[in-house]
């Protein structure tokens, strides 16, 4: 329901990018909604011969800027022009074609339509519920929290090669990150060549980057696991507090 909410907090934002469970969870609360308009116009007796009324209609109507809205923004989330949309103009395989772009994956990264909606979900709210936390509870259950909260919106794409699973909080001040090398098995990969390349670019990564850095400071190592595409593993690289002046 807060997608859905959320989606009409944007009313008539074209602009920037909508992921897909915010595109799909609004689709499916608006067509809940639409039926319940339909059975309500029945049940007071107001429907038309097609079965539908004046409050079917009026949703329908109130929903329409904010529905071309979000796909606009669905649309931008793969790299695509908000007027692609117009190709539901084009019978049948239109819609088809739709079907599939909706379906699709947010491109990792930014794009030229903007940053990708996963980092607003993996970054503040999470980071600010670690903190608000952080006097009252043990450091496992703040953790384990943050964990919870970044995992609801998992698995996801970081880039080409590299899919976030899920994350771990715990135990002490310990945090995981999972990934999956998606285009590799592990023996592939040369544990020592990757850690040469990898470890230094994370380190400085969770210098920079405000949310680790503010865990860091509390005194929580990061844990970065690595497996291959066959469930194996490959390596993990740990950060901590040390790690970067701390």
């Amino acid at each position: 329901m807060n997608w859905y909410l959320e989606v009409l907090k944007k009313y008539a934002v074209f602009s920037g990018r909508a992921r897909r469970k915010e595109y799909w969870m609004f689709a499916l609360f608006s067509t809940l909604f639409t039926i319940a308009a339909m059975i309500l116009d029945n049940v007071l007796g107001i429907a038309g011969s097609q079965g539908c009324g004046p409050i079917y209609g009026l949703y329908c109507l109130a929903l329409l800027i904010p529905s071309l809205a979000v796909s606009f923004r669905r649309l931008h989330d793969i790299g695509k022009s908000g007027w692609f949309l117009l190709i539901l103009l084009i019978p049948l395989i239109g819609a088809i074609w739709f079907l599939v772009l909706v379906c699709k994956d947010s491109l990792p990264g930014d794009n030229k339509y903007g940053s990708n909606p996963m980092k607003k979900v993996i970054g503040k709210g999470v980071v600010r519920s670690f903190f608000d936390s952080i006097q009252s509870v043990s450091f496992d259950k703040v953790l384990m929290k943050t964990a919870s909260e970044l995992n609801a919106n998992l698995p996801m794409m970081i880039d080409k090669e590299t899919r976030l699973d899920n994350t771990f909080g715990g135990p002490g001040k310990k945090f995981t990150y999972y990934y999956t090398m998606i285009n590799y098995a592990a023996e592939e990969i040369e544990k020592f060549a990757f850690d040469t390349d990898v470890a230094p670019t994370l380190r400085q990564n969770a210098i920079n980057n405000k949310e680790l850095n503010l865990m860091l400071k509390k005194g929580v190592t990061v844990v970065y696991y690595y497996k291959g595409n066959d469930g194996k593993f490959i390596t993990d690289i740990v950060i901590t507090p040390s790690d970067c002046g701390y």
